[in-house]
């Protein structure tokens, strides 16, 4: 793991404040491209950098957010038709526990934030999941990034357990499923009996009784954009299942259709990737762009538990620490 040092990014206010963790070069990087960034787009960023470690992710986040700003200056400047269309499809290439998932939740924001994504919905499945899914419900679950018309669940809008769904949330939509639907007796004389819906996310988190007018079938308003991390994506095995094949080929038609609206990211370990995806499908590796998730140094990981330890204000002595760290 590379060693990396303390440096002070200058702010647009002509201050300074130290963002740990970042290399020389990185803060070089960081200092030209802040004065030009929105809080919008500062957020995600600064969160990304100030996690411990990463090196290369946070090379990545940096010179994207470079070649963004220069195509919106083409864009300002009359030279919209020069801007070639990025993929911006991701593979994470690491060991369990390198901070893979929480990375691209933030890549989703950065993404958003830099306009080059035009939402913000974030979908978090394993392959296994995927593939217990089946292909019908996969496509529908991937629609709901793509914005296709095609039509998701029942035509009269009725919403009904097991549907796909968009939930809005402080004004935003995040796709879902209908996990139950209920009804609550009224306990008053002559009173009306309602419909109470439970909403499971992306993430397997469940809220109970949701409002109806915040729930619309998916992709009812045509609406699309956001990412797809399919963790463990190795498992598709599409070589030798079928149905990891026939969702390795859906992905790989959104990546190419798709490819100004949704980000795929795929992780997993590194040789399993370039042995079970890569090697089958050869145009793969030319539209995903690797990035390498290096294990955390003792040192880091020290951090890493400190920083959890202050979070949540607990009080750990240096043998529960190491017991921590294992």
């Amino acid at each position: 793991t590379t060693t990396t040092t303390t440096t002070t990014a200058s702010s647009k206010k002509g201050k300074k404040k130290n963002i740990e963790g970042l290399t020389p070069q990185q803060a070089e990087k960081w200092n030209e491209i802040f004065p030009h960034l929105n809080k919008k787009q500062v957020e995600p960023m600064e969160e990304l950098m100030k996690l411990t470690g990463l090196r290369a992710v946070k090379d990545h986040a940096l010179d994207f957010f470079i070649d963004m700003l220069c195509d919106k200056s083409f864009e300002t400047e009359g030279y919209k038709e020069s801007i070639i269309k990025k993929s911006l499809n991701f593979t994470f290439m690491g060991n369990p526990g390198t901070g893979k998932t929480t990375v691209a939740k933030i890549f989703a924001k950065l993404l958003e934030a830099s306009g080059a994504r035009s939402g913000h919905k974030f979908v978090n499945i394993t392959a296994t999941e995927a593939m217990r899914m089946g292909l019908d419900k996969f496509t529908k679950t991937l629609e709901a990034l793509t914005g296709s018309k095609k039509d998701v669940g029942p035509k009269d809008g009725t919403l009904r357990q097991g549907m796909s769904v968009d939930v809005d949330v402080k004004g935003k939509s995040y796709p879902a499923t209908i996990d139950l639907v209920r009804t609550e007796v009224s306990k008053r004389p002559n009173g009306k009996d309602r419909t109470v819906y439970d909403i499971k996310f992306t993430d397997n988190s469940i809220e109970k009784d949701v409002d109806p007018k915040k729930i619309k079938p998916a992709n009812a308003g045509g609406e699309g954009g956001g990412v797809l991390f399919l963790d463990e994506a190795y498992d598709l095995e599409p070589e030798l299942n079928p149905t990891g094949k026939s969702i390795m080929a859906e992905l790989m038609q959104a990546a190419e259709e798709h490819r100004d609206k949704v980000t795929i990211i795929l992780a997993g370990y590194r040789d399993d990737i370039e042995k079970k995806l890569y090697s089958v499908n050869s145009g793969m590796a030319s539209r995903f762009i690797d990035v390498p998730f290096e294990d955390f140094s003792p040192n880091e990981l020290r951090n890493i538990w400190d920083g959890m330890c202050k979070e949540k204000n607990w009080e750990c002595t240096d043998d529960a620490s190491k017991v921590a760290m294992g």
